[in-house]
């Protein structure tokens, strides 16, 4: 060793320090916190100066003597006028921001495919290959850069602020990843606003879309929008979504008054029926949806679709090769034929709510048979039934489909009260429900 400081409590002389330079040992002596010359003694060589500086340095550490820790100082916080103008300068930067929004005339798109491609390749929690993206945008003066170079720097409440000014008066809810608009749930009323949106440069890094129920429960349209757009077909995950809030509001009400302990397995049952009753007779005064039968699904890339809502008229075709999830949840499913012949070759996971066919007016059970031909769903892995009538499930249990794929059941309480015990919290719940098709209980079930 060339350098030792060695330190000691309670002593006149709490710290030891010497160094080797050359031939010669520097030595310091004193209490901590006093700044001691360091006095050198003269040795024939460097190598007698080390020698001394370890004897030395062993006889200090035999009376107690311990080697220093560096502490590193103590960072100062900014300071009020540092704050304040921190502070301004984000008012500024939101205030920029809200007049780019106000002035779409003087929007620049800058177009780079192939950078937006390495962005989506990349790991979704890693934020360089968008950080890249949107100094390019920047550059360009698009004013998706600022915007997701300020949140991406830590700007996140002036941003949520700021970027639904940017997207108009359709947004219901968002989500935004590394500055950039991922997710969105508008209205389905409001297909003008829709089709301009799309047609937007923040629509580009677009993969989610969720859309309330449009006009009658037509979704045709709505369709037909999506489609035509360079976004809507560059989405990964579309979900058309007709559940009322009356519905929601109703099982909330309905969960704040239930008794939450003494009630006996009859009552529970009663209180559910109740429950399930109060439902349908919502869901029924919701027009029903369709697609027609020319629905262009073929233009769309899509990987997952979920339809929620009293499925009536045409599903169309679902020429979807790249669709891994299916969700149907309707108060009715009977387009057994046109879910039997989609071309859907990678579809990994079924899930559909077939309904009650003697409460919604649709006597006699359904024939699936199509569904559980040869050839039909070649990659299902998982299939969920739920709010089936018995003869359905028995007919889902006893084909060979059933064989080969996981197969999900529920009784219709249980499914009812699974997709609405929680109506305002994570809008995809996990459903907690007997896996390996279990057959239900008897049950006693009063139809409306």
């Amino acid at each position: 060793m060339t350098k030792i400081r060695l330190e000691i409590d309670g002593r006149p002389g709490s710290f030891f320090e010497a160094e080797v330079k050359g031939s010669e040992l520097h030595i310091a002596v004193g209490p901590r916190g006093r700044n001691i010359s360091a006095k050198a003694r003269p040795f024939p060589s460097e190598v007698a100066a080390r020698a001394e500086l370890e004897r030395l340095a062993g006889l200090h550490r035999a009376k107690g003597y311990v080697d220093a820790v560096e502490v590193a100082p103590t960072p100062k916080g900014p300071t009020p006028q540092e704050l304040i103008a921190q502070a301004r300068d984000r008012s500024e930067w939101l205030a920029a921001r809200q007049e780019q929004a106000s002035n779409q005339a003087r929007w620049k798109l800058v177009v780079d495919d192939a950078l937006l491609a390495a962005c989506e390749a990349a790991q979704p929690d890693d934020p360089s290959p968008w950080h890249i993206y949107a100094d390019r945008l920047a550059a360009g003066d698009d004013p998706r850069g600022e915007l997701a170079l300020g949140m991406l720097r830590g700007l996140a409440w002036e941003g949520a602020i700021a970027v639904p000014v940017f997207l108009g008066r359709l947004v219901i809810s968002l989500e935004v990843r590394h500055g950039f608009l991922r997710a969105i749930r508008i209205g389905g009323r409001e297909l003008d606003e829709l089709a301009k949106f799309l047609a937007s440069p923040f629509a580009a890094s677009l993969r989610m879309l969720r859309i309330g129920l449009g006009e009658q429960g037509d979704w045709t349209r709505a369709l037909q929008v999506i489609a035509a757009s360079p976004a809507g077909r560059r989405l990964r995950e579309l979900e058309f979504d007709a559940s009322d809030d009356a519905v929601r509001d109703s099982v909330a009400f309905h969960e704040t008054c239930r008794p939450t302990s003494g009630l006996s397995e009859a009552q529970e049952r009663e209180f559910y029926e109740a429950v399930g009753y109060n439902i349908r007779s919502l869901l029924s005064s919701v027009s029903p949806v369709r697609f027609g039968r020319d629905a262009p699904w073929s233009e769309l890339a899509l990987e997952r679709l979920v339809i929620d809502g009293p499925f009536r008229g045409d599903l169309g075709t679902l020429a979807l090769p790249a669709l891994r999830e299916l969700v149907i949840r309707s108060d009715r499913f009977s387009r057994v034929d046109e879910l039997a012949a989609a071309q859907c070759p990678n579809l990994e996971t079924l899930e559909i709510w077939f309904g009650d066919q003697v409460w919604s007016g649709d006597h006699g059970a359904l024939d699936l048979t199509p569904l559980f031909e040869r050839g039909v769903l070649p990659s299902l892995r998982t299939l969920r039934v739920f709010d089936a009538d018995e003869v359905t499930l028995a007919m889902v249990r006893d084909s060979e489909l059933a064989k080969r794929v996981e197969l999900v059941t529920t009784p219709p309480e249980g499914a009812r009260a699974a997709r609405y015990a929680h109506p305002h919290q994570v809008e995809r719940v996990r459903l907690n429900l007997p896996r390996g098709g279990e057959p239900p209980e008897k049950q006693t079930t009063t139809h409306g």
